[in-house]
């Protein structure tokens, strides 16, 4: 399960890990005015920037509110003159590099499928958006459920619980800072940590994974981030609800200030109050047995039914090896959803059942996977009728009914 883990692109939190390393570089860059720190500081924000785009987004904001009210006792000319080497070296960087993954990433043959403005768009204002009630609502509150929305089984959790410990430390130390030698940085953190969190709750109040409306038209609450979505680079990002990790990091920072034995409090919150704590520590994996029929006759990609994207998907291809019919933010290519119509039409009358197999073949897709289990649209529920009515059902269980749509192998689909 490690590697479905891997691949369907969770791993992407590790990328907060620059982070620190960055405000810390910016920090010491300020303070000691060496070259050394100056294009660390640099090195660092690129390195954020590349390892995940949220991340970037929340060493800038650290950037701009240092800028913003100060850090120490540090005019600002001097804040500007010491942290411009790592600010050009940054861009030069980043820009280009953001410019080269956002063609690659709305290339018509690409396999990222949703990243066109009007389903990034959609997303930002539904599940990508942090309902607010998610900071600080502790237990198994889900804020959006997953399961409910989509009628299934899913192992997707969006949590940003800042916990009432951490943020009774924080206000804690930001309320002693003179004491605690933190005069004249309290300001920048407290910034970068509301600005993390408005952003974060996206476009428009979002309230279980839907706007929350106003009015009878149900029009959304507008929030500060619909003034940046045209902006490009804003008008990218979508799981916007990540960003409440800045928010986080922010608040551990001055938490840290507290005396040590206080940090049981924060433990505790987290081993007993946190949503963190529902989670399951080991997923279970499903049964490796229907899928020795895949693994002994190799050739030609596999159709999942339904389309959606599953890690489940993921760890049954590590045990039958073949390739899948999906992209990486979507349980079905263009080749998949083709292959869907002509069943369709099969079904209906409007195409001969033996241009099945021919196009099948041609598309180099060998395998149909029907978890039977999951709720599947009307359009997917005709077309698996179609596959199991003109192919072979060759496995089949309580669980999952597996297809062949046609004979011999097939060169796999890249």
């Amino acid at each position: 399960l490690t590697l479905s883990h891997l691949h369907n692109g969770s791993s992407e939190a590790v990328g907060i890990g620059w982070l620190p390393l960055a405000c810390l570089a910016v920090v010491r860059a300020i303070e000691t005015g060496r070259w050394g720190w100056r294009l660390g500081a640099g090195l660092a924000l690129t390195l954020c920037a590349l390892s995940g785009w949220y991340a970037g987004v929340g060493a800038w904001l650290f950037v701009g509110a240092v800028l913003a009210t100060g850090w120490g006792d540090a005019p600002l000319q001097q804040r500007l003159a010491r942290l411009l080497p790592a600010v050009v070296l940054a861009l030069a960087v980043t820009l280009p590099w953001a410019g080269f993954v956002r063609s690659v990433a709305l290339a018509a043959d690409g396999l990222v499928d949703i990243k066109q403005a009007a389903d990034l768009g959609r997303i930002r204002r539904t599940l990508g958006a942090a309902d607010p009630r998610i900071f600080f609502v502790p237990g198994s509150f889900r804020s959006p459920d997953f399961a409910a929305l989509e009628g299934n089984p899913s192992d997707y959790v969006h949590t940003a619980y800042l916990g009432f410990g951490l943020l009774a430390l924080a206000g804690w130390a930001a309320l002693r800072r003179g004491a605690l030698g933190l005069r004249g940085k309290v300001a920048p953190w407290a910034l970068t940590i509301a600005v993390a969190l408005v952003l974060s709750m996206g476009p428009v109040l979002v309230w279980g994974g839907r706007p929350l409306g106003i009015g009878a038209r149900e029009i959304g609450l507008p929030l500060p981030y619909l003034l940046l979505e045209s902006f490009p680079g804003f008008g990218s990002l979508s799981l916007l609800y990540r960003l409440s990790g800045v928010a986080a990091l922010g608040l551990c920072v001055l938490a840290d200030r507290a005396p040590p034995a206080f940090a049981g409090l924060v433990v505790a919150e987290a081993l007993l109050l946190s949503p963190a704590a529902t989670l399951p520590a080991i997923t279970a994996a499903p049964s490796a047995a229907p899928f020795a029929v895949l693994a002994d006759d190799p050739g030609g990609a596999v159709l999942d039914l339904p389309p959606t994207a599953s890690r489940e998907y993921l760890y049954e291809q590590v045990l039958h090896g073949h390739p899948r019919i999906g992209s990486l933010n979507a349980g079905v290519n263009l080749t998949g959803l083709k292959l869907g119509k002509v069943a369709r039409d099969i079904r209906s009358g409007e195409a001969a059942p033996e241009e099945l197999a021919a196009i099948a073949r041609g598309f180099q897709v060998r395998w149909v996977v029907q978890h039977r289990n999951q709720l599947m649209e009307e359009e997917w529920v005709k077309a698996a009728a179609a596959f199991q009515e003109h192919g072979e059902v060759v496995q089949e269980d309580d669980r999952v009914r597996i297809i062949r749509l046609y004979e011999g192998e097939g060169a796999p689909t890249r």
